[in-house]
């Protein structure tokens, strides 16, 4: 979640923080000095780190001043402008882009962040930390219906700050620019992570939605976001209970929430959710283009629940088309699930929730009559059994009973099926425990089935065609969709070469391109064995999985992840030498 530098903190905000994995999504850096710190009241004053105050008087709800805090412990009312001393967040920002400019990057200022062109898509906001004292003097004092268990957590640990000052300011009433936004970016960040399957799967649908109805149309274009849509979830669970909130609801937990964004843009007002008197549709243009917004989110309504596959069908078809137009209709089906499923990641649920969502997908199995959503269902039922293998894994790992450790490979043995590279969770298990054959035998299999190119960057010859024409969807879920592996940096389930990548990674799961790590958990197998000659021969195929096609397509972090496992390989091979 966060890396520490010298004089940085920095979070990794937005949505790949929060485990999605769109292809339109920036990469979006937090940075909050170590040694200054804000705080709201003068009573919280507990360390010298404590720099700044922060004055709501004048300011528009949500937004503070920042006056250094000797000059306000020691302020002469009678003769001094305390604005003339608050730290203007314009001065503030313009020093942080001329120190991003000294590194000859492109870049510019947009709203509270420095946006880069090189990387591309990566946006840097700076922000000062809320001393922890008065952050969670606030957190003890707010209430909520759905994660009481986040808020106990952050007050056990007393010292987190989960609250920021952001140089951004309001729409109007601050010519100065000593306005500066309160952010909750981090807090939210833990609260998104609580969130039960379902949840999370529906707060990924909305943002599909919204990014292909509302985003990418040039008459509503900058108006919604996915705040506005956090903020609407997060609205929407402190009024539904959590029993409504499972698989075959999922449809209805959607409409509620469109329904409620709806409602918002009527009214021109979206109450932030930490702080209701802030609207956030204050923003320019917003209501010019509130008529606009109502009649596609109204056109969204209308569609019946299966036609929502309809938002997901850009995803597979923005390459797919232009390759082959004249799919065939269970093509494309296939496309549109399987980039479905592999958007919408998922997150890290509890072993009750496992086996919660467990019992609801087989009694939504019985009842359901479509071919095409009994796959889903039956793709769903072994991703969520590899979760609870991995759980009960590390159960065994911290009590030592055996019978979590054969239920854990139970539970894999099952989730095996979801896909050829969902094996490799149990060939971990099995190298974790030193049953080398087994995880070899898992790991052969597994490479069988591994296609060299994504279904959509490969061309369409008449023996796939022939695959496509005669298989069942199970079958085409299972070998042709593209996934990779994660490694949870907070589990114990990983092989311990590993351990340092995987502790040291930035959003908390190291990610792997699932043939690199296939190869590389086989050589480790034969390095057990000290088997120079396979050991060689799995290192060069290790190499080689480097210039596949379907590596080629991945994000930067995962090929260079992936290709770290070769540099660890090696340097055990000069050992064996």
């Amino acid at each position: 979640m966060k890396c520490v530098s010298p004089q940085y903190q920095e979070y990794i905000s937005g949505s790949l923080s929060e485990g999605f994995q769109f292809y339109w999504i920036d990469l979006d850096v937090m940075s909050s000095p170590l040694v200054v710190n804000v705080v709201l009241e003068v009573e919280d004053v507990i360390n010298p780190q404590c720099e700044f105050i922060a004055i709501d008087s004048g300011c528009q709800p949500g937004f503070s001043k920042l006056l250094p805090l000797y000059s306000f412990v020691n302020r002469d009312a009678t003769c001094l402008n305390l604005d003339t001393l608050c730290l203007s967040r314009i001065s503030f920002l313009q020093e942080k882009l001329k120190y991003i400019l000294n590194k000859n990057c492109d870049s510019k200022s947009h709203g509270p962040c420095i946006s880069t062109n090189f990387p591309k898509g990566y946006d840097i906001c700076y922000g000062i930390p809320i001393d922890p004292d008065s952050s969670n003097k606030f957190l003890k004092n707010f209430t909520t219906n759905f994660w009481d268990t986040v808020k106990s957590d952050i007050l056990k640990q007393k010292e987190i700050p989960i609250m920021h000052f952001v140089p951004k300011g309001p729409m109007e009433g601050d010519n100065s620019g000593i306005q500066w936004l309160k952010s909750f970016s981090v807090l939210e960040k833990y609260i998104v992570r609580s969130l039960n399957h379902v949840q999370f799967c529906c707060y990924g649908l909305l943002k599909i939605v919204i990014h292909f109805e509302i985003e990418e149309c040039l008459e509503t274009q900058d108006t919604l976001c996915s705040y506005h849509l956090k903020t609407v979830l997060f609205h929407v669970l402190e009024d539904i209970h959590v029993n409504f909130w499972i698989p075959s609801n999922i449809i209805w937990c959607f409409r509620i929430c469109l329904i409620r964004l709806l409602l918002y843009v009527q009214k021109g007002v979206c109450p932030n959710y930490f702080i209701p008197d802030c609207n956030l549709f204050l923003k320019e243009g917003f209501m010019e283009k509130k008529y606009k917004i109502e009649g596609r989110l109204l056109r969204v309504l209308q569609y019946r629940p299966d036609d929502l596959l309809r938002f997901l069908q850009p995803l597979s078809f923005r390459n797919l088309v232009c390759l082959i137009p004249n799919a065939s209709r269970k093509l494309k089906k296939l496309m549109t699930i399987s980039f479905a499923l592999l958007c919408v990641k998922g997150h890290h649920t509890t072993y009750n929730e496992c086996m919660l969502s467990i019992f609801n997908i087989i009694n939504a199995f019985e009842k359901e009559e479509k071919y095409l959503m009994k796959t889903v269902l039956i793709y769903l039922f072994s991703i969520v059994m590899r979760r609870a293998g991995v759980i009960l894994y590390e159960k065994f790992i911290l009590t030592g009973f055996r019978e979590y450790l054969f239920s854990s490979e139970a539970a894999l043995s099952l989730a095996r099926y979801s896909n050829a590279s969902g094996a490799l969770y149990l060939a971990t298990l099995y190298y974790c425990e030193r049953k080398f054959k087994h995880a070899i035998h898992v790991i052969s299999g597994v490479l069988t089935k591994l296609p060299d190119s994504i279904l959509f960057c490969i061309s369409y010859n008449n023996a796939l065609l022939k695959d496509i024409a005669n298989s069942s969807f199970t079958d085409l879920l299972r070998n042709y969709n593209s996934h990779s592996v994660y490694l949870d940096r907070n589990s114990c389930f990983r092989p311990q070469l590993l351990e340092n990548e995987v502790n040291g990674c930035i959003i908390g799961e190291y990610v792997m391109y699932d043939k690199s790590y296939a190869y590389f958990l086989k050589f480790l197998c034969y390095l057990e064995f000290k088997n120079k000659r396979k050991c060689t021969k799995t290192l060069s195929k290790l190499y080689k999985s480097y210039t596949d096609i379907r590596f080629i397509v991945y994000d930067s972090q995962t090929k260079r992840n992936s290709r770290t496992l070769g540099i660890i390989a090696k340097s055990r091979m000069k050992l064996l030498n």
